[in-house]
């Protein structure tokens, strides 16, 4: 799969759920680990960071899962900020606050291929449906 997603310039999508969020730590480093030892990159030489995106069924969603969530999320920019960013805080900040008017990251080593927190509802007033 991996050279696959190398070959091709492909990102992933896995699906944030209860079951995933057990063992965030484990699943999200697989995922995050494999992209950078194997290189998959987008143009610009960005790594190509997997969307995660929340499922919304509501029998997902219950005390315990969000609390995982919300640790999940503090592990996510932990991770990405050491791994990915290389504790670089200016490149890591542009994953928040690039305008993606080229439809991708402008700045920084983190490509992701959703709009950012700050920077989507600026342009079009809406906020981004994933992490």
């Amino acid at each position: 799969m991996w050279n696959f997603k190398k070959k091709y310039s492909l990102s992933g999508h896995p699906m944030v759920t209860k079951n995933f969020l057990k063992n965030y730590q484990t699943n999200y480093d697989w995922w995050i680990d494999n992209t950078i030892k194997h290189e998959v990159m987008f143009e610009k030489n960005a790594y190509a960071i997997p969307m995660l995106l929340e499922v919304r069924d509501p029998n997902q969603w219950d005390d315990e899962s969000l609390s995982n969530y919300r640790k999940f999320l503090n592990y996510v920019a932990d991770k990405d900020f050491s791994t990915i960013h290389e504790n670089d805080l200016e490149d890591f900040a542009w994953h928040f606050i690039d305008d993606f008017s080229d439809g991708f990251s402008t700045k920084g080593r983190y490509c992701h291929v959703q709009p950012y927190i700050i920077g989507y509802p600026y342009i079009v007033n809406k906020m981004p449906c994933s992490i």
